[in-house]
């Protein structure tokens, strides 16, 4: 059960990350979501609804077992979101004092994770992270004046 549609999504994601595997989207309204594996011979498929005048979205059928076969080429360039990597780095944004780079998550999705990643996505996760960890600047603008008051 979840709460909302991203959560779903969000938790698909990082399945696939940790499984090897991609999926697509087969279709995605207000009340159903469906996505199948990306490979066409595999049956892994997973349908969940949202109940009448509910804001839970329940999983109706789940088939955990994947029978493709994924390729080294295809490990390797696994199509992921910055939002998802930004998750995952957003303990090491202040690593040892220093803000994480783009090439330090390049280095880490393509050891700890096995995918490529390519520099301005990685550029963009680091921005995802940073407001992740740290909120966004335009908020902590905001938040000035009471500091200033609070002096």
């Amino acid at each position: 059960m979840f709460r909302m549609k991203e959560d779903l999504k969000r938790e698909l994601d990082l399945h696939a990350l940790k499984e090897i595997y991609e999926y697509m989207i087969r279709r995605s309204t207000k009340t159903p979501f469906e996505a199948i594996c990306k490979e066409p011979v595999c049956d892994w498929v997973i349908k969940a609804i949202v109940r009448k005048m509910g804001t839970y979205w329940i999983v109706k059928k789940y088939v955990r077992s994947h029978n493709c076969i994924v390729d080294g080429f295809r490990t390797h360039f696994r199509k992921t979101s910055s939002v998802i990597i930004a998750e995952l780095m957003a303990p090491k944004v202040n690593w040892n004092g220093h803000i994480i780079c783009p090439l330090n998550i390049i280095e880490d999705m393509r050891g700890e994770h096995g995918i490529q990643v390519l520099y301005t996505k990685a550029w963009i996760t680091t921005q995802n992270a940073e407001h992740r960890v740290f909120g966004k600047p335009l908020e902590s603008f905001q938040l000035m004046p009471s500091y200033l008051y609070m002096l």
